[in-house]
């Protein structure tokens, strides 16, 4: 008897002690494969080169700030996110790209991009572990994907497309709409929303 009394009394602990734990949010980290494509460090830079007026454009990776968000005040999960800031010699200002694991529930990393000077309007350019052809939320596209593909005479490997499929005017006609990634490159290509083309001629980035 006093066994069984006892057990129960151990039960009755362990219930007690496990419901005043604080609930722990499943965290999602951003995919491997993102890393590859969109995240760097500062100090690294691209040139672009407009295909139509040959204008070049330096973007120089200024700072990149890594952290964990919650994902609402329900605490459902945390997420991870890093964020790059970029300066363009062209159009002397900057750029933000931002690469989350805030749809980590379905196991996709996702990557944004905006001009810091309308913070209200940004893009995604850029969807991790997603089959081509798919996208997200009628935003983005995973249009193909290139063994190897070519760009101002260089050729480059393992290359992503991606086309921004929000019909929503950008504020900035800058913004992309077709973007190119290269694995352990970054942008190699894009063309905006103007109808501008701007292809990658020289870089150096550190990863």
């Amino acid at each position: 008897m006093r066994k069984r009394y006892s057990f129960a009394l151990f039960i009755l602990f362990i219930s007690f002690f496990t419901s005043c734990l604080p609930n722990v949010a499943p965290m999602y980290y951003i995919a491997q494969e993102a890393k590859d494509y969109t995240i760097f460090q500062a100090g690294s830079y691209w040139v672009y080169q407009n295909v139509a007026t040959l204008q070049k454009d330096t973007n120089s990776l200024l700072s990149t700030n890594l952290v964990m968000n919650t994902a609402s005040v329900t605490l459902k999960y945390q997420y991870e996110s890093h964020q790059s800031k970029m300066r363009s010699s062209f159009y002397q200002e900057n750029m933000t790209y931002t690469t989350a694991a805030n749809w980590g529930t379905e196991g996709r990393t996702i990557t944004r991009f905006k001009f810091d000077n309308y913070n209200w309007d940004d893009r995604y350019v850029f969807l991790a572990n997603t089959p081509v052809g798919t996208g997200l939320l009628e935003s983005i596209v995973y249009a193909n994907y290139y063994e190897k593909y070519e760009v101002a005479g260089k050729t480059y490997t393992e290359v992503r497309e991606f086309y921004i499929t929000d019909e929503t005017e950008p504020i900035d006609q800058r913004t992309p709409r077709y973007v190119w990634f290269a694995k352990n490159v970054g942008i190699i290509k894009k063309r905006l929303f103007n109808g501008e083309t701007w292809e990658l001629i020289q870089h150096e980035v550190k990863q």
